[in-house]
């Protein structure tokens, strides 16, 4: 048995990338990364002037601000789409929306979460206390109550 300094870190992202690999829980984690990731994935000036609004079904949707940089996109879209897929590791279609953002919704909460659980405190209990570790036991508890409703038992860890 290995000394817990001589087991292998890994990044959470790899071991939540390989667990739910092809998933929808998989297709979130990458729109997600990609929001947070944004203006590294396209450059420092479009990450300021078009945000991703949303990935769905292989088709990318960015908010621009106005008519003049939906018009630049157009000059540059096959660059920034190749960015993309490079970065997504997948084919996308981008699409746009002009205008201002819309406010967003308050989140759905249908999936209870499990903040008992004590596989899920383990989880993040290496984790500095903050708002990421919060965010990322809600985001375990509710991934966990979701394949204990759904009886999904392949990807349940």
């Amino acid at each position: 048995m290995l000394a817990p300094w001589q087991v292998p870190v890994e990044r959470i992202d790899t071991i939540l990338r390989r667990q739910y690999q092809g998933t929808p829980v998989q297709k979130a984690l990458d729109a997600a990364r990609l929001r947070l990731e944004w203006p590294s994935v396209v450059g420092e000036m479009w990450g300021r002037h078009a945000e991703p609004m949303r990935l769905q079904n292989g088709v990318l949707w960015l908010q621009v601000a106005d008519s003049s940089w939906a018009q630049r996109f157009a000059f540059e879209q096959r660059r920034l789409q190749d960015r993309v897929e490079a970065w997504l590791g997948m084919p996308v279609q981008v699409r746009l929306r002009v205008g201002p953002a819309p406010v967003p919704e308050a989140p759905r909460t249908n999936t209870p979460v499990l903040a008992d659980d004590p596989a899920v405190t383990n989880a993040v209990a290496g984790m500095p206390r903050g708002v990421l570790r919060e965010t990322m036991h809600t985001f375990l508890g509710r991934l966990a109550a979701f394949q204990q409703t759904s009886g999904d038992k392949e990807n349940n860890p």
